[in-house]
């Protein structure tokens, strides 16, 4: 009696003398009960889930490098194909992806930050290098697609807003920026969105944030983004940095901001 070893040898020499003829029986096989074999299939997958997910994880665990390799190989072989394949998908599947994604970004939002900041660090000359050559490049693009977005794009233009309002903090103070502006704030543009309408009294909205045409007359009417902690009394970089934490930032009448407080630094 043979041993389970020779009888997978021996049936191993007889597909290999006899391919070409199995192949096309089993392909005829297939063609002709294609809907049983798939129902069959199902069938077994439903109910050796755990089974297969077992075996699928140690063949991967044992095959790595193997499986490494054919998956390179493929890649090269057929990128234009997987390409096309994956640019439709995204078409079809956009507000799923899109919705997987923003739940991916939120559960991992710390992580992400830290890789990103990390990555900046990192490669930040790289960065800035790639930057400048797009921007001289497209200066024209760049700055009308800035223009309509900032009129068209109210989150884009509050970030625009804080952006140069630090910008600024630093300029006027006699240093120069060097960290992302979320990082000085000590959250990101969205929450601190929220922070500053938790702050809004009963008469602020974004409409009539510091939209005044010349000076404020009266109060009430506008508001601008005011350091509580006036930026006149920053005498290091690193005052700078802590007076335009999100904390020391607050909505505050214009009037009040720019005629009461003359002593502070004025912001639009």
């Amino acid at each position: 009696m043979k041993t389970k070893e020779e009888e997978k040898e021996y049936f191993r020499k007889y597909y290999l003398k006899n391919k070409e003829k199995l192949d096309k029986l089993n392909s005829e096989y297939y063609l002709n009960n294609k809907k049983n074999i798939s129902e069959l299939a199902s069938v077994y997958r439903k109910v050796n889930k755990e089974k297969i997910a077992k075996e699928k994880a140690e063949y991967a665990e044992v095959n790595k490098e193997k499986i490494l390799k054919y998956k390179s190989e493929y890649y090269i072989k057929n990128k234009e194909l997987i390409s096309k394949k994956a640019a439709a998908y995204r078409i079809i599947h956009k507000e799923e992806i899109s919705k997987r994604d923003a739940i991916r970004r939120n559960k991992n939002k710390e992580k992400i930050s830290k890789q990103k900041a990390i990555y900046r660090e990192k490669n930040r000359d790289k960065i800035l290098l790639s930057k400048n050559r797009y921007s001289k490049a497209n200066k024209e693009k760049i700055n009308k697609y800035a223009l309509d977005k900032y009129y068209s794009d109210d989150i884009y233009r509050f970030k625009e807003q804080i952006k140069n309002l630090i910008r600024i903090s630093f300029k006027r103070c006699g240093f120069k920026k060097t960290s992302r502006t979320a990082d000085i704030l000590g959250c990101e543009y969205d929450e601190f969105r929220l922070y500053l309408e938790s702050k809004f009294e009963s008469w602020m909205n974004w409409e009539n944030k510091g939209n005044w045409n010349g000076t404020p007359i009266e109060i009430n009417v506008a508001w601008d983004i005011d350091h509580i902690i006036p930026l006149s009394t920053a005498v290091t970089e690193e005052d700078v940095i802590r007076l335009n934490h999100y904390t020391n930032l607050q909505p505050l009448c214009s009037y009040t901001n720019r005629h009461i407080k003359r002593d502070r630094l004025d912001y639009k």
